[in-house]
């Protein structure tokens, strides 16, 4: 079978053996087996992905005999592959399940639920099955293994239980490693073995009789909680008696780096005295005659010259000598400057190239050698030159939001409004000049240089995740339209084809920007005269879009029967300074809730949740509800910088107000 990725099961192209082929129905495989269905939505291209999910579905409902209830549909948010989107809805279901098995969540009679999983590429890199954070601690995982399992007979001691969730620990950390083909058949034998002896030998502890399917998930929840360290790679160096040309102060440099702070580092670097280099500066003390003092100079004066020289040079080519000269109101002083930037620039471009052909021809999937400076230096010159246009819209529109400023550009379309279409007509041809995103874009090309450049465990990679994490937001608000469109879809046609559903219950919940992708597919669904099926309610858990996005969307509303929830918190710094920064200005619902042409209903959750909390009935005697739920005592933990309480979500307590919600 063909992959369009070379490592693990990234984007596969189909075949019986398809590692999306992620479900109940699956055979006993701890790679595959879960008790969700997992849908890619993956553009144009995975349209037989997702037929094949459909003609799964209605094959497991025949099989059941059991009519369903509950369809309950999930989309992830930012910044997923498919490995870390997995691992969240693992712990989304096996929370829910262990919560019914305590007894602390009480389904409804009868309840015969369908757990759908989107998966759409909502990160930046490869779609790959690839843990980020590199290795797990195996003891971690067996502490948390321990409070999970127990042995289903008497006769399984402490020896034994060690050695078989040993061995499962061995496997996971395998397939999640880099250069690995998770899917390859050299693991089938294993990865079911494993499965038989976690299913006839082990049981949950909160769900006495659990299915393979619960007890794979909880043995992955397991594995993806431990601590983890970053991506390891193995020794390239070969044995040789002693160290060969310019290794040793290679590496004394690269340990130094290791050691000591990088800003420490270059506080020194630029402070650094030049011996026999004297520069001439200006002084204000009246002891000094000539108003001139000459002292030993540093790596900053040495740059500054560098700096001014190389302006001058630049400005003296004949392409751009006479260039000052008919461009008026430009300060001569500025040309020189003008000149270093455009002059630094593209020569910064050329050797960030020069190291990424070298690094694809010569170095290609070695390990990481120290900072690799000669690609970090120019890549941090270019990414903060290319950036610039993008922070000044970002601050400007941030800034003037209070004076209109931010509604007169949506107005004009040049700032996505996260739908397609108009308000209430997703049809109607709305062309839209997304400034943001095409900035955005051009931001991003320093940063695929760089990635080209470096190896897959750099230190490097950690700097450039959060730089990618921010100017890839425009893309994934763009997908995330896309895909929800792409949901709708499939969801009519499962409907359509599964006559049983039609009178289950449907359910959509989305995080982060997943919100946007449910958002879409309920409003899509809403304006569809072919859907059959009850739509009954949608749930954003720190929804990253706008707060009023159902303002006006009249057939929307009229279309659900439940309730539209947003839960929130203020501690959300994604939602509450990042997106409003690039948007204008523009509120969050998972910051301050939702708003618009309707009523809404506030609600503040306690500390602390043992059981759903109760909602109050709504006095409305028709049409669906609009709730804002404010989660800030329950979703608060989180470094500010990185998102604050955004992604602090896998909780009971947060479970138990995602219940209330879906069964208003």
């Amino acid at each position: 079978m063909a992959w369009f990725a070379p490592r693990l099961f990234a984007i596969p192209t189909g075949g019986n053996d398809d590692p999306f082929l992620v479900g109940p129905d699956r055979p006993a495989d701890v790679r595959s087996r879960r008790p969700y269905f997992l849908l890619p939505l993956l553009g144009s291209g995975s349209r037989s992905l997702r037929t094949g999910v459909i003609l799964r579905i209605r094959q497991w409902l025949a099989a059941s005999g059991e009519p369903v209830t509950h369809v309950f549909v999930m989309s992830h948010g930012w910044h997923r592959n498919f490995f870390s989107a997995m691992g969240a809805y693992d712990r989304l279901v096996f929370r829910l399940a262990n919560l019914m098995g305590r007894g602390a969540i009480e389904p409804p009679k009868p309840f015969r639920p369908l757990f759908i999983a989107v998966h759409w590429h909502s990160d930046p890199g490869e779609n790959l099955w690839l843990d980020k954070e590199g290795r797990r601690n195996k003891s971690g995982f067996m502490s948390n293994v321990r409070e999970v399992f127990r042995p289903a007979e008497p006769a399984t001691g402490e020896p034994a239980f060690e050695r078989d969730f040993e061995l499962m620990f061995d496997l996971l950390s395998t397939l999640s490693a880099p250069d690995t083909d998770a899917s390859g058949h050299e693991y089938d034998a294993q990865a079911r073995g494993l499965a038989e002896i976690l299913d006839k030998r082990y049981d949950l502890r909160a769900q006495p009789g659990a299915s393979l399917d619960q007890k794979t998930t909880a043995l992955w929840c397991c594995y993806t909680s431990a601590p983890s360290r970053r991506v390891l790679m193995t020794q390239t160096e070969t044995p040789a008696p002693f160290m060969r040309f310019l290794q040793a102060p290679r590496k004394l440099f690269s340990f130094v780096l290791s050691a000591v702070p990088i800003a420490t580092l270059l506080g020194l670097l630029v402070n650094l005295p030049l011996p026999g280099y004297r520069v001439t500066t200006t002084s204000r003390d009246l002891a000094v005659p000539s108003g001139a003092l000459t002292r030993t100079g540093t790596v900053r004066d040495a740059a500054a010259q560098a700096w001014m020289a190389t302006g001058k040079w630049s400005m003296s080519l004949p392409l751009v000598r006479d260039l000052p000269a008919h461009v008026a109101g430009v300060p001569s002083s500025v040309w020189p400057h003008l000149g270093a930037v455009v002059t630094l620039a593209v020569g910064s471009c050329l050797l960030l190239w020069l190291v990424g052909l070298w690094r694809s021809t010569f170095a290609a999937g070695k390990p990481a050698s120290g900072i690799p400076w000669l690609a970090v230096v120019p890549w941090l010159y270019l990414q903060v030159l290319f950036t610039l246009p993008l922070i000044a819209l970002d601050l400007l529109g941030f800034l003037m939001s209070s004076v209109w400023m931010g509604v007169v550009l949506q107005w004009l379309r040049l700032v996505s409004d996260e739908r397609t279409g108009l308000r209430d007509r997703p049809a109607a041809r709305a062309p839209t000049l997304n400034l943001g995103l095409a900035l955005a874009r051009f931001a991003y090309l320093p940063l695929r240089m760089l990635r080209s450049a470096i190896a897959l465990d750099s230190r490097a990679g950690s700097v450039a995740d959060g730089v990618d994490c921010q100017l890839s937001y425009y893309d994934m608000q763009h997908r995330g339209v896309g895909t929800g469109v792409q949901l709708a879809e499939t969801l009519a046609e499962l409907f359509q084809t599964c006559p049983e559903l039609r009178e289950a219950e449907l359910h959509l919940a989305g995080h982060s920007f997943g919100a946007v992708v449910v958002s879409n597919a309920a409003r899509a669904l809403a304006h569809d005269a072919g859907f059959s099926g009850a739509l009954h309610s949608v749930l954003l858990l720190n929804g990253a879009l706008a707060s009023n996005w159902f303002d006006r969307e009249t057939t929307l509303l009229r279309k659900v029967v439940g309730a539209i929830t947003a839960i929130y918190t203020r501690y959300d710094t994604a939602n509450g300074f990042w997106y409003p920064l690039a948007s204008m200005g523009r509120q969050a619902a998972g910051s301050v809730g939702l708003c618009g042409d309707f009523g809404t209903e506030k609600h503040i959750m306690p500390p602390m949740l043992v059981f759903p909390p109760p909602l109050p009935p709504s006095s409305k005697t028709s049409g669906c509800r609009i709730l804002n739920i404010d989660a800030s005592r329950l979703m608060y933990a989180g470094s500010p910088v990185l998102g604050g309480g955004h992604g602090d979500i896998d909780k009971d307590d947060v479970m138990h107000v995602l219940w209330s919600a879906l069964n208003v």
